[in-house]
């Protein structure tokens, strides 16, 4: 992306807010476009947001296993 440092920093700082969000369809759009556009800077600039949303991913993905079982466990 060839762009002014200006431009580009704002840029990063919209989609890290969009990845900061709690709106799934923001955080989804958000990483599409780092998926297209994204370069080096932009990695760099998302080192500690994109880990910390795969964590918190699958953090929910084990509570709603969790909270699944103990609902079936309950039901039989």
């Amino acid at each position: 992306m060839n762009s002014s440092t200006e431009m580009k920093q704002l840029i990063i700082q919209n989609i890290r807010n969009d990845l900061q969000s709690r709106n799934p369809i923001f955080i989804n759009l958000a990483l599409q476009c780092v998926a297209n556009i994204g370069d080096r800077e932009m990695a760099i600039a998302f080192t500690n947001d994109i880990p910390r949303l795969l964590v918190s991913a699958l953090e929910f993905k084990i509570l709603i296993f969790f909270l699944t079982f103990f609902w079936f466990l309950e039901i039989h």
